[in-house]
């Protein structure tokens, strides 16, 4: 199987949720400079920011692109890294696989999962030891009449 065979052609559409709102479309248009140095990408196009309703000075904005990507692997690495939110493969329409390629990509999985699952138990205990300290730091009610003591 030749490199040609492997390149995939990609429709990518990967939003960004931030402030200030000139700074979504500037993020956006990094990342695509940087897959520019590894994949050829066919077209572009961004969104301007919208203002989110319920979020006060919380804006989103997307960019949706068409790529060639060498192979299947860096797809699945950008998938893990970046986190768009639809990949749609537009060629080939049969993807072929070694062994050895399943193995990188299930490896590469499942680091990242490993990874997140330990930020999220820092992040959870960091959590409970914030509120411990904090109900600690709040008056207390004297139960007979209900007066705060200080």
């Amino acid at each position: 199987m030749t490199k040609e065979d492997k390149k995939l052609k990609v429709r990518i559409f990967m939003e960004v949720l931030g402030w200030p709102e000139e700074a979504l479309t500037e993020h956006l248009k990094k990342i695509i400079e940087k897959l520019k140095k590894h994949w050829k990408i066919l077209n572009e196009h961004y969104e301007t920011p919208i203002k989110l309703e319920k979020v006060d000075k919380m804006f989103t904005s997307h960019v949706e692109f068409e790529a060639e990507v060498p192979n299947f692997n860096d797809l699945m690495a950008f998938c893990l890294n970046f986190g768009p939110s639809v990949v749609e493969i537009l060629e080939p329409s049969y993807i072929h696989l070694t062994a050895g390629e399943m193995q990188d990509m299930l490896s590469d999985l499942i680091s990242k999962v490993q990874i997140m699952d330990k930020e999220i138990k820092v992040l959870s205990a960091q959590k409970r030891i914030s509120d411990t300290k904090l109900n600690e730091m709040k008056p207390q009610k004297d139960s007979k009449d209900d007066k705060v003591k200080i």
